[in-house]
């Protein structure tokens, strides 16, 4: 939650009136810059890999791509934002497209994440540096 907007100190608690009016405000601000960014046509870089309150890294990239397609960019533009953008930006050619020299990490799903940004959910295999992980074994709870 955002600070106090007179004191500048973290609130512990909004009433739910207030909380609301708040999540409405922040999202238009969000999305304003999100325009504004767009104009000038830069990379777009997806990553959940911060401290964030709610997040976990990982299954919180697929609520960051669906979030991006909600401010405007299109299913296409969102997933590169996590993919091929990286390799662009900042140089690390071995992340973002499928070929000889790069990393074999691939998210395999059962449906077109291009035509629908939450077919990113659903997920068929992981392959991480060549090797198909078995997602049985990963999901499965340990003693």
């Amino acid at each position: 939650m955002p600070s106090d907007p007179v004191t500048a100190k973290r609130r512990q608690s909004y009433s739910p009136t207030t909380r609301g009016i708040l999540q409405v405000t922040t999202t238009f601000k969000c999305w304003s810059i999100n325009k504004a960014l767009q104009a000038t046509q830069p990379a777009n870089l997806a990553g959940t890999g911060s401290p964030a309150f709610g997040t976990m890294p990982g299954i919180s990239m697929h609520t960051e791509l669906e979030l991006l397609v909600r401010l405007g960019l299109t299913p296409r533009e969102s997933l590169a934002a996590a993919t091929s953008n990286y390799a662009e930006q900042l140089g690390w050619n071995e992340l973002g497209l499928v070929e000889v020299g790069r990393r074999a990490d691939l998210l395999i799903l059962t449906a077109d994440p291009t035509k629908d940004i939450t077919n990113s959910r659903k997920i068929r295999s992981v392959i991480l540096d060549g090797v198909i992980l078995d997602q049985e074994a990963l999901l499965k709870v340990s003693p």
